[in-house]
């Protein structure tokens, strides 16, 4: 899980909501001729790959462009018809159709949580952790926090950061599965390796306080808080504050 987690790029998370890139703007899901960004001067042809040769990762790698503003102008309402044929063509490519969805306004997320659950059963672990979110918050959908758990778990396994933050974070709280710190804390501390906010916010919330099996070290929950606040999570800017006062928040 390392070895994939050092290697992962999620340049769609904050468009996620926290969210995640869908398979399109992940490299290793795009065909190999597509540049790392579409751009306007390559707008014509991949939107030939999409419409006309019914390439599914096109379609979807430029319905997130428009849809995160990453080499095209920021656009949802153009972004939709491309992430529609994505969906049609590959249920892998579903993610970008419900992260639409999710972002209207006003928000259907009903179907984006269905969405969601379409990609997932296509084995697309990006749409596995955002169904896994929705199931916890109980967003478009019943609250289930056991069965988000396991979403997240299958998404960690398959390299997903943002996954294994929110495992760790279920399992550091008991949190639809039994409370394990000693299991949290390495898969925090993967998340927060890879660069997900959460996930170094957590660390330090696991490492500041202590628990069973992993010992207290406020030296290295600083640390975590530190790079939680640089990566833009606010609370991590707090506890870091809060924390050189030797008077930590609670979790």
């Amino acid at each position: 899980m390392s070895r994939r987690l050092a290697t992962l790029a999620v340049p769609l998370l904050a468009l996620a909501a926290a969210a995640a890139p869908t398979p399109a703007a992940d490299p290793a899901a795009r065909p190999s001729a597509m540049p790392a960004t579409p751009g306007v001067e390559s707008f014509e042809k991949w939107t030939t790959q999409c419409m006309q040769l019914g390439n599914a990762d096109a379609c979807a790698w430029v319905g997130m462009a428009f849809l995160s503003g990453k080499g095209l102008p920021k656009d949802p309402a153009r972004a939709e018809p491309f992430l529609d044929r994505a969906c049609t063509l590959d249920a892998r490519t579903c993610t970008g159709l419900g992260l639409l969805r999710q972002r209207a306004q006003p928000p259907d997320l009903v179907q984006a949580a269905q969405l969601f659950a379409r990609a997932c059963d296509g084995d697309e672990p990006q749409a596995c952790h955002l169904l896994g979110l929705a199931l916890r918050r109980g967003a478009g959908l019943p609250e289930d926090r056991a069965r988000a758990v396991r979403l997240q778990e299958r998404a960690c396994g398959s390299g997903v950061a943002a996954g294994c933050a929110e495992l760790g974070a279920a399992l550091a709280t008991g949190d639809g599965v039994a409370r394990d710190a000693a299991r949290a804390a390495p898969l925090l501390r993967a998340a927060c390796d890879a660069s997900d906010p959460f996930g170094c916010l957590r660390l330090g919330d696991v490492l500041a306080h202590g628990a069973a099996g992993v010992e207290r070290d406020l030296s290295r929950a600083r640390q975590a808080y530190d790079r939680a606040c640089r990566l833009g999570a606010a609370a991590g800017c707090e506890r870091l504050k809060q924390s050189a006062r030797a008077t930590l928040i609670e979790p």
